[in-house]
């Protein structure tokens, strides 16, 4: 019995060995993430005292590619239209190249305020207003017009993706990831606890979807 008590403990210590190898979260190399994009491939961490994006490979968080911006704060991107949507501090949306330079192309003054999330349904590019609280509908045009406005719920929304089929926003207050219904989206469909950031040791601030899974990034 001692012997099969010692075997069942071993398997058991080597299993949790191999869920920890496997790792489902990561320290970065920043400190003010802003916001997280994907772009089919890797993750993009967003730094706004930086000015950078960084693109971090998914099976272990090791950085890829460095972009620096000079020009501007970036807080959001999203990967569309075969170009890099990038929001700033100051509200300004930028289209940019997916180069090696992330050469800017246009840029939408006042286009976002209080930005803090920016997404692309294929039709549609959505900005979320983290100070107003606020989802913006914009059209692809040369102003970035706005079609729609509409509350966001929640306590704190700072992120906003889109999945292929729905809106979802993560909120930083009440550390909830919610689904958005599409023809009203001040309405939410549901709303996930996220529990790993129950402690309020971290403070999340981005969010992601690779065709499979939801990732995030937050604040210590």
């Amino acid at each position: 019995a001692a012997s099969l008590g010692a075997t069942s403990l071993r398997r058991a210590d080597r299993q949790r060995r191999a869920d920890a190898a496997r790792g489902d979260h990561w320290d970065l190399p920043v400190s003010h993430p802003a916001g997280l994009a994907f772009d089919g491939k890797d993750l993009w961490v967003i730094d706004w005292f930086s000015q950078s994006l960084y693109a971090h490979a998914r099976t272990d968080a090791k950085i890829r590619t460095l972009r620096h911006l000079t020009a501007e704060t970036p807080v959001a991107a999203v990967f569309a239209t075969d170009a890099v949507w990038t929001a700033t501090a100051d509200g300004t949306v930028v289209k940019r190249m997916n180069d090696a330079k992330l050469t800017p192309l246009e840029r939408f003054l006042n286009a976002a305020p209080g930005a803090a999330g920016i997404a692309f349904d294929g039709l549609y590019l959505w900005t979320l207003d983290a100070r107003a609280k606020i989802l913006r509908k914009h059209l692809l045009d040369a102003s970035l017009t706005v079609v729609a406005s509409y509350r966001a719920p929640g306590l704190k929304p700072e992120a906003l993706v889109w999945d292929g089929a729905a809106l979802w926003t993560l909120d930083a207050g009440d550390r909830l990831l919610r689904r958005h219904n599409l023809e009203r989206p001040e309405e939410f469909l549901a709303a996930i606890p996220l529990p790993e950031y129950g402690d309020g040791i971290f403070l999340p601030t981005g969010l992601a979807w690779d065709g499979e899974r939801f990732w995030s990034v937050a604040e210590r």
